[in-house]
């Protein structure tokens, strides 16, 4: 897909529904790691109803609380306010050390804490602590290929192919639009990285590469700003995890679902309402429509839909189907370079709307940085 130069396949996703998308995924994990991070690890369900159960389902148990889950709840709700307050820190030396690497620091130095200084046990049960497995190389299989060219092996390759791919499409365009200086990924090359890396995971027994939002909002949210930060996330979760699997047994869940629940705030903040309503009341039905196709759903559903969604408010917009249906993917951008001055013009004829954008798009791409359009 990527050799093929799909990845323009992006730039029908219309704005608005990616953000609705966003959305749609923070509200998913603030839904599911609330309730981790109150320390009820077992809570099953869709995201509404883990959203309408929460209340009722946390003051139950703290009804009949134990020493273990009152410590773990609390450990959850002060990783959150390092969380929400380490911006505010004014002293630099403090802030070189990211929010969330303060609440590894500290859970772990308390397990350590009752380890060696206290005469009183930890008081977090196990089953609220991070689990690994006693030996994590032990689990790789010997790749089994006697299925390699049959329908059934080649069908589930093409679904996840096709699955994967359009999920990677979206996360990447919407990270692009987190991205504080605004830049634009190269499509079609992470697609082939990711093509690559699925194909090295699955041959080690593992599940197929996607780009994924929550973890990249976390990094950019965090100030990961190059191609470095990608690879000492990677780095440095194989670093721990063959080499401080101890350490890594002694953090709590709910500090982890703390981070978590602050990143699913960020992607699901009000402030992007804001943004999204000056822009028009159109483009908040399509937010909304898309967050709600997607929580009840999917992520590939709420996207499409979100696409429907946009195409029917575009041909309300224009009053005339036929006007809508035969400028929707002609060429009607024109750019010309004035020989004098050296200023670019670009007019647009009718409209341009997320169908037609990339003929824009490329337009615009063409121009050098220092250009005045």
């Amino acid at each position: 897909i990527g050799f093929l130069r799909l990845g323009i396949l992006s730039d029908f996703f219309p704005s608005s529904a990616i953000q609705g998308v966003l959305a749609a995924i923070g509200i998913s994990i603030l839904a599911k790691q609330l309730h981790v991070m109150f320390a009820n690890t077992g809570a099953q369900g869709d995201t509404i109803e883990l959203l309408l159960t929460f209340p009722s389902v946390v003051l139950g148990r703290f009804s009949q609380a134990t020493a273990s889950t009152i410590a773990a709840a609390s450990i959850g709700l002060i990783s959150l306010l390092i969380m929400r307050f380490h911006g505010a820190i004014r002293n630099p030396y403090l802030k070189l050390i990211p929010a969330p690497m303060w609440i590894v620091v500290l859970v772990i130095g308390y397990s350590y804490y009752y380890e060696f200084f206290s005469s009183e046990t930890y008081p977090i049960a196990t089953a609220l602590l991070v689990q690994l497995p006693d030996s994590v190389l032990s689990g790789f299989p010997t790749p089994d290929f006697s299925l390699l060219f049959t329908p059934q092996f080649i069908g589930v390759v093409l679904a996840i192919t096709l699955i994967s791919s359009i999920e990677s499409l979206l996360s990447i365009k919407a990270i692009d639009q987190l991205d504080p200086e605004r830049r634009r990924s190269n499509v079609n090359r992470d697609l082939k990285a990711l093509g690559l890396a699925s194909i090295v995971s699955g041959l080690l027994g593992g599940l197929n590469v996607v780009t994924v939002i929550a973890r990249s909002s976390v990094n950019v949210n965090n100030g990961g700003s190059n191609r470095s930060a990608n690879f000492f996330h990677a780095f440095f979760l194989i670093l721990f995890v063959l080499l401080f699997q101890d350490q890594l047994r002694r953090i709590p869940l709910t500090a982890l679902a703390a981070i978590l629940v602050y990143t699913g705030y960020k992607l699901a903040s009000p402030s992007t309402l804001k943004s999204i309503a000056k822009i028009g009341n159109e483009q908040v039905f399509i937010f909304f429509v898309t967050i709600i196709a997607t929580i009840t759903t999917n992520l590939i559903t709420g996207i499409f839909i979100g696409i429907l969604s946009t195409f029917i408010i575009h041909i309300i917009l224009n009053k005339s189907v036929l006007l809508f249906l035969s400028n929707a993917i002609r060429p009607n951008v024109l750019m010309f370079k004035e020989q004098a001055q050296g200023n670019y013009f670009v007019s647009v004829k009718n409209f341009s709307s997320f169908m037609n954008y990339y003929k824009l798009k490329n337009n615009l791409d063409a121009i050098p940085i220092n250009g005045d359009v």
